[in-house]
């Protein structure tokens, strides 16, 4: 939506370490190839996770472990070809890295780093303003311009703007209180500007189609994500989080969920935090199953694609 310029939050423990692979900064930056460090917990996420006083369903771990396991495995398998196609329209429609990397936010507050094709141009633009604007709209529940179009949160588009620059920026806006939606249709919030310049001839295809999370796969079976489960939040809306916003983090994200199945970017922030919630009460093996035979049709569907 997500995805990630987005201020994550005030921090100088980022490990830069140059690789060859891709960018660990989002492709809207000019930053090489780098790795992020995982942080410690910031002791106020500690204190806000432990005082939202919601406890995930009981499940078997090992069983869902195994899913994740097991279906990653087959998506990579079947997937695989597909990436030095995707990888080579990439390098061949702009220039940078193919993949990126950015820092999210796992299970109980801890950090990873995301993996996903690139669809954005790479810019010297040391800070997105159009990104910020649009993200400190979607969390204060405010619609953008009547220009732009139903499309996925702004966490999609925001993690390909600028995760190193949200590093090193602090966010000064002040939330404003959301206006009461009269329905769906005419009230949904718009993430995602009309057009937007930024994002790659290719990389429009890879949103529509979802293809740009297919290395997501990598960070189920490196244990950092669930196939199903909240989508990965980004430091700086963790940092703007109500006390009641941290029960989403008792859960690892997903790949898929509730908020992707049923809303993706016709919901508004709060919206999508009363979705997350609903799934960590109800969170069980067969839940998450029921949820990802719903994904197959949504994705066909484009719906909530751009």
């Amino acid at each position: 939506m997500w995805g990630e310029a987005m201020s994550e939050y005030p921090i100088a423990d980022v490990a830069v370490r140059s690789s060859g692979m891709a960018d660990t900064s989002p492709e809207h930056t000019a930053q090489g190839p780098a790795r992020v460090a995982a942080r410690a917990v910031p002791p106020a996420w500690k204190t806000q996770i432990a005082a939202t006083g919601l406890l995930p369903a009981p499940r078997n771990a090992f069983a869902r472990r195994t899913l994740d396991l097991a279906l990653s495995l087959v998506a990579l398998l079947f997937t695989l070809p597909l990436y030095p196609i995707i990888v080579l329209a990439i390098r061949l429609d702009s220039k940078g890295h193919a993949l990126y990397r950015q820092t999210r936010v796992g299970r109980n507050g801890q950090t990873f780093t995301v993996l996903k094709f690139r669809s954005m141009y790479v810019s010297q633009q040391p800070v997105d303003p159009v990104y910020r604007d649009m993200a400190n709209k979607w969390m204060a529940g405010v619609p953008l311009t009547p220009t732009a179009t139903d499309a996925d949160a702004p966490h999609d588009t925001a993690s390909e703007v600028s995760a190193t620059n949200a590093q090193t920026a602090s966010n000064t806006t002040t939330p404003v209180p959301s206006p009461a939606p009269s329905s769906r249709a005419k009230a949904a919030p718009k993430y995602k500007l009309a057009n937007d310049p930024r994002i790659t001839h290719v990389g429009r295809f890879l949103r529509a189609t979802s293809l740009d999370e297919l290395p997501q796969f990598i960070n189920v079976l490196l244990g950092d994500m669930s196939i199903v489960g909240p989508r990965p939040a980004i430091p700086f809306e963790v940092d703007r989080y109500a006390p009641r916003d941290f029960g989403r983090l008792l859960v690892k994200p997903g790949i898929t969920g509730l908020w992707q199945v049923e809303g993706r970017g016709h919901v508004t922030f709060q919206q999508m935090i009363d979705l997350d919630l609903k799934y960590v009460a109800r969170n069980s093996l067969w839940y998450d199953v029921g949820l990802i035979l719903r994904t197959v049709p949504a994705v066909l569907r484009r719906s909530g694609a751009a």
